[in-house]
This record gives C-alpha cells, sequence and structure tokens, in this order.
C-alpha cells in the first residue's frame, strides 16, 4: 500500500485538511480510508466500491472491532450475505443514494495492511476531508459523512447512528452519547470474543453514560490492534487501564474485569 502525508497535530477547531493523507490503495481498491481518534470508528470514501448490493462511489463507517454491531436502536437490515434479518454493522451513503444502515458482515472500511496492521490515518475532531464527491467531518463522539451532490448523509455520535448529515462546527454532532448514569449502575451485556463468554457492564463510581461505558468494555475486549500484555490481560488506551484479574481475584471481589480512568470506575461482572 501507498500512504499519503503524515498526520497534523489534533485540533478541534473546525478546519479542512487534504484528503491525500488519507488516500492508500491495495490490490482491490484505492480510498481514503480513515479513522476516529479514538478508533471506536473506522471509515472510508471509496471512489469504486467492491461491495455487491452497494453501488459506488460510497462514504461509509463500520465500528473499530469487528465483532460489535455497533449501533444502538438501529433497524434490522438485510444481511449481506443471505438477505436475512439482521443487526447492522455500517452507515453508508452513496453519492446519488439515500444514506442507510447495512449488514456487510465483513470489515469494508478498515485500511487493513499486512499481518493485520491498521493503517487508517486519524481524522481528529474539528477535522473535515472532501474527496471524491464526498465530505465527512469528526467530532469528539463520532464522525459524520454526506454526498455532496444531494446533501444525504448520516450522523454517529457515540454509539447512535442517523441518517442525517451534521455540519461540522455547529455542535450538534457534539452531544452526549446517552444520559450520565450513577454509580452503582447496571448496563448492557457484552460479549468477549476471545472466550465468548458474556459480560455485564457496571459503572461503580464516576460519572458516565452506559453508551460511553459499553463502548470502553467493547474496545477493550474487541479491538484486534489493541495490545493487551500480562496475565492480567491489561491494556492502556485513551487515558483507560483496562485489565482482568486472576480467577481468585475473580471470585474474591465479584468482578472478571475493570477500566478505570480519573475518578471513573467500569466493571464487569458475570450476567
Amino acid at each position: 500500500m501507498s500512504t499519503g502525508a503524515s498526520s497534523a497535530g489534533p485540533s478541534t477547531t473546525p478546519h479542512d485538511v487534504s484528503a491525500d493523507r488519507f488516500y492508500l490503495e491495495n490490490e482491490v481498491t484505492g480510498a481514503y480510508w480513515f479513522a476516529t481518534a479514538d478508533r471506536q470508528w473506522r471509515c472510508a470514501i471509496v471512489p469504486q466500491m467492491f461491495i455487491s448490493r452497494v453501488s459506488d462511489p460510497v462514504a461509509g463507517c463500520q465500528p473499530g472491532a469487528p465483532t460489535n454491531k455497533g449501533f444502538d436502536d438501529a433497524p434490522l437490515v438485510p444481511d449481506h450475505f443471505n438477505g436475512n434479518p439482521a443487526q447492522p454493522d455500517s452507515l453508508v451513503v452513496g453519492k446519488n443514494e439515500d444514506s442507510a444502515f447495512y449488514s456487510l458482515g465483513q470489515p469494508f472500511f478498515w485500511a487493513v495492511g499486512p499481518n493485520g496492521k491498521d493503517l487508517a490515518q486519524v481524522l481528529n475532531a474539528g477535522e473535515t476531508i472532501s474527496a471524491a464527491g464526498f465530505t465527512c467531518n469528526a467530532t469528539g463522539t463520532g464522525v459524520s459523512c454526506k454526498s455532496d451532490s444531494t446533501g444525504k448523509g448520516f450522523t454517529i455520535s457515540g454509539r447512535v447512528g442517523t441518517l442525517v448529515y451534521t455540519p461540522a462546527g455547529t455542535g450538534q454532532a457534539y452531544r452526549s452519547s446517552g444520559p450520565d448514569v450513577v454509580p452503582g449502575s447496571t448496563c448492557k451485556t457484552v460479549r468477549v470474543p476471545s472466550t465468548g463468554a458474556q459480560v455485564r457492564v457496571h459503572v461503580d463510581a464516576g460519572v458516565i453514560s452506559c453508551h460511553d461505558a459499553e463502548a470502553v468494555v467493547i474496545r477493550y475486549v474487541s479491538d484486534r490492534f489493541l495490545e493487551h500484555s500480562g496475565n492480567t490481560w491489561s491494556a492502556e488506551f485513551d487515558g483507560w487501564t483496562c485489565d482482568m484479574p486472576t480467577a481468585t481475584a475473580a471470585e474474591r471481589d465479584g468482578f472478571v474485569g475493570e477500566c478505570g480512568r480519573a475518578d471513573i470506575q467500569i466493571r464487569m461482572r458475570q450476567p
């Protein structure tokens, strides 16, 4: 693959950035690939698409972990392979088509290189990229893309996807990804891909929404690009430190994993 220019420093002030920074080519297609700063979302503007049932060109996004469907309260859509109703794993807008949820079943909007290396450049909060008839901008909680010819698009904020484009700098896409919950609150269940086990997300201390707490746990257990180490499978990202205690400690303390940042404590317990 060939890469564009190196990434500029992050800034939250809305401004345009060069599309050349994001362009990569592989054996299938060339595209403008990018990821949000927390790598919760991976996206691309694809001038020549390679997915059946999806016309080209398109702009689209998928969750940063392949096992995470990613969208809360989204409608079921036809599965890409068999047409059966399925949870969506992508948001896509065509140059002359409406934006829509899709269940593609593969990371089509990921820039994956040799040995599974993630090659996507980060589109920082406040940055806007325009290429191939599309415009995308990143916010503190997600990303928004549109077709320049129709104005139709989508917005992702936290784990919520909507079929409307949000212009950069309006503040609309910076909304909270759900209401904050009090310590002691129980959130949703998350699957650990490596073991198949289910863990229930609990907010034990601090102020955070269930949406964001679940996103932290999902990244910790699902992101194959995240480095884990030691017998506690510890990992650090975006100021969070996560680990899983030994079986003896888990039985003693009543939780099988935890993530902490500042005064926020998220714990994973058996459902």
